[in-house]
């Protein structure tokens, strides 16, 4: 099964789940606000955006979890946990992860005993507390940004090690998404190029508008930088067209410096 450009938003214990042997895509969903019963004060314990149990080998791509107008309690990323399906046991893991957005969570991604090691690869966690942010089985390892510092770490089970960041390419503001044009409801265009000399396929891109009309909740975009460009694709999760055609964006790409 795939969960592919969806919203999910004030959400409790959840926002979905993989069980039992299943596999598929997790892609450029957004997960906004989960945690709390619908009175938004009431904590529920052990949330998490998306639960793992017993499923593997997904691809869990340029996704992003956040609390925006709810509190961090001890909410989590995902989760990936064994599990026992109508008396077939599943150990499950073994997953892909690349390019998701984990924001004001405790723990990003959490890996229960027993679940075979998942890849992270370039990860962006903003205001992510949990130390080490990713509770990791021994053999798994995860390569992520800290927008707060700037700094790229790789974490092998629960050891970290960092490497500072540096700002190489900077398309400034006048990246228009011109080639989008009139986007429909709930539509998603195709990526469209922005040109980005020197950058590198892996490095880090943080992406930003710059017009009112598209800082919104249900319009989300995705970048990711390739060689001497970065590539952008927008889902306009709104009940109404929204024409791109003139809206500026300032676009940073990062690269971690040797150590």
């Amino acid at each position: 099964m795939d969960l592919i450009a969806n919203r999910f938003e004030f959400m409790g214990a959840r926002g979905f789940d993989y069980h039992g042997g299943s596999t598929g895509k997790v892609i450029g969903n957004t997960l906004v606000d989960f945690g709390f019963l619908e009175n938004g004060t009431t904590a529920q314990s052990g949330a998490v955006g998306g639960l793992f149990a017993g499923s593997t080998k997904c691809d869990v791509k340029d996704n992003t979890i956040e609390l925006r107008r709810w509190a961090r309690s001890d909410q989590r990323g995902f989760v990936q946990v064994s599990a026992t399906e109508n008396g077939v046991a599943y150990a499950g893991g073994g997953h892909t992860f690349g390019g998701n957005v984990y924001r004001k969570l405790v723990t990003a991604v959490a890996e229960g005993a027993g679940t075979a090691a998942s890849t992270y690869h370039g990860e962006v966690l903003d205001d992510v507390t949990g130390a080490p942010p990713f509770g990791l089985n021994a053999a798994a390892s995860a390569t992520y940004t800290k927008l707060g510092d700037k700094t790229r770490y790789t974490q092998v089970g629960a050891s970290t090690y960092k490497a500072p960041m540096q700002a190489f390419s900077f398309a400034g503001t006048g990246a228009f998404l011109s080639a989008v044009g009139s986007l429909a409801a709930g539509g998603t265009s195709a990526a469209q190029t922005i040109s980005t000399p020197g950058a590198l396929n892996g490095d880090i891109v943080v992406f930003t508008p710059l017009n009112s009309a598209v800082i919104r909740g249900d319009v989300t975009y995705a970048a990711r930088a390739n060689t001497d460009q970065v590539n952008v694709s927008v889902r306009n999760g709104s009940g109404a067209a929204i024409d791109f055609t003139s809206l500026q964006f300032s676009v940073h790409v990062y690269r971690p410096t040797s150590t």
